[in-house]
């Protein structure tokens, strides 16, 4: 016998909520706030303002790299 996946109601203030932690408020942030679009050194890079001549490879290296959340190093 299957069971029947309960329906997610949201409390009364109409307020997202987290499934598995209903009592913690869901919060996100628009497309494209952060990552390698609001990156200064991607800007400099495909504006060409940078020294820095990368190959196709390594310019989605970075991206990536920046895009998964690449932890800060001080740099």
């Amino acid at each position: 016998m299957q069971s029947r996946p309960v329906p997610m109601r949201l409390p009364s203030d109409r307020s997202a909520r987290c499934a598995a932690e209903p009592d913690v408020p869901v919060s996100s942030s628009p497309p494209l706030t952060f990552g390698s679009h609001k990156s200064k050194i991607v800007h400099q890079i495909l504006t060409g303002r940078s020294k820095v001549q990368l190959s196709r490879e390594e310019f989605i290296r970075l991206v990536t790299w920046i895009d998964a959340n690449a932890p800060f190093c001080g740099v």
